[in-house]
């Protein structure tokens, strides 16, 4: 199957789609989330280079996707131990679970592993995630993408392997990829001059996690310190316009890179805070009283 069918064939299922660069997982066009189609004949207009691979836009799509990434010869860690991919982990995940291993989904192989598709639940707000689940246990939700069936890349085609329909998420596994919750914080109580070093040293601190983040959790890794800096936010220790002048900086590296787009990093940074300002932290004990 050639790439302009295989985003036609996708986009009748009603997944969204857009091009990337022939051979690779770049995006061709910016504001891919945003303009990813079903529509025949922008896909037509879009694969007039027929070389270029398919982008499905996952979260507008309605689905997640677990990305069952292979060992590339390292060993697990010590709760993994005997694995030799993503597909044993969540073997050992599912057995945990007193479930069965979900399989029974579409299914795309890939170059290092594959892609298991499902049906996002609804309401709740699952994200890209690295590792959270378990070692080489990837997932793509909101605002991440995956490369889809009938693509090229060096290392490799990506096809399908079992067309089953698209399968719920299971509840065990939703729980897992969900956000950790989070509890409004007790007031630290800590004089001026020491919640002001503290301060400092969170932002610096979720500043350096940013950047230093690497493909694949740089998303996770956004969302995570805007929300931590949210929380600040709501609770009137930091401003906001401070908040996201230092998450935009640090990920200033990161655009461009591997798909990254900087209206992606700015719709990360405002759902984060969105959602950080709800659960307020206070660190100084004057500003608690206020």
């Amino acid at each position: 199957m050639t790439p302009v069918d295989a985003a036609l064939a996708a986009a009748a299922r009603g997944w969204h789609v857009f091009p990337l660069v022939p051979g690779g997982k770049t995006p061709v066009i910016r504001a891919w989330e945003e303009r990813a189609t079903t529509d025949p004949r922008l896909i037509r207009r879009w694969w007039a280079d027929r070389r270029r691979n398919v982008g499905i836009a996952v979260g507008r799509s309605g689905l997640l996707v677990v990305d069952l990434d292979d060992g590339r010869g390292e060993h697990p860690p010590e709760r993994f131990a005997g694995a030799r991919h993503g597909a044993d982990v969540l073997a050992l995940l599912a057995a945990e679970a007193g479930a069965p291993v979900p399989l029974d989904t579409h299914t795309v192989a890939t170059p290092r592993g594959r892609h298991l598709y499902f049906r996002a639940p609804a309401g709740v707000e699952l994200r890209n995630t690295a590792g959270r689940v378990g070692w080489r246990v990837d997932s793509r939700g909101r605002g991440g993408y995956v490369v889809g069936a009938g693509s090229r890349r060096p290392e490799g085609d990506y096809r399908v392997v079992h067309r089953a329909p698209v399968a719920d998420l299971p509840a065990w596994l939703a729980a897992a990829l969900a956000p950790p919750p989070v509890e409004p914080a007790p007031p630290m109580r800590l004089s001026r001059r020491r919640a002001t070093a503290y301060l400092r040293a969170i932002v610096e601190g979720e500043a350096h996690a940013v950047a230093s983040a690497r493909t694949g959790s740089r998303h996770d890794a956004l969302f995570r310190a805007a929300w931590t800096l949210g929380r600040l936010v709501g609770a009137g220790e930091l401003a906001e316009g401070e908040a996201w002048h230092v998450l935009l900086d640090a990920s200033a590296r990161h655009v461009g890179v591997d798909g990254c787009t900087a209206r992606e990093v700015e719709r990360t940074i405002r759902d984060g805070i969105a959602y950080g300002r709800r659960r307020p932290r206070w660190i100084s004990a004057d500003r608690r009283a206020g």
